[in-house]
């Protein structure tokens, strides 16, 4: 049993939560390893957990710009609720061009994640 200071929290087994520290912590190390500045740019490439934990730990490094690239449109918008500033479909969109034209033309750090 899990033990936290929100009762419903509890209700949630050790198997279930499980990935829930996992897919952040592999999210935040991806982004502890990029070396994001304050004010910078970060470009998340996908749109699975792991992605979506990587938005949430960039946040703690006060970029100015966090851009994410994937695949589904749920995802898509569901990064923008939780610190993406800015979220393109590689289906619909080339996200080269995409990033280039939300940067300016300024360098980005890109935060490859793979599961």
């Amino acid at each position: 049993m899990i033990y936290n200071l929100a009762p419903e929290v509890n209700t949630i087994s050790g198997d279930d939560a499980l990935p829930l520290g996992d897919n952040f912590a592999t999210g935040y190390h991806g982004v502890l390893n990029a070396n994001i500045k304050t004010r910078g740019t970060v470009v998340i490439i996908g749109d699975g957990e792991v992605d979506q934990s990587a938005i949430m730990a960039a946040r703690l490094f006060v970029p100015s710009t966090i851009i994410l690239v994937g695949r589904h449109d749920s995802r898509l918008k569901l990064a923008k609720t939780i610190g993406a500033t800015h979220a393109a479909n590689s289906k619909n969109t080339d996200p080269v061009e995409c990033i280039k034209s939300l940067t300016n033309g300024r360098n980005s750090i890109t935060v490859p994640l793979v599961m």
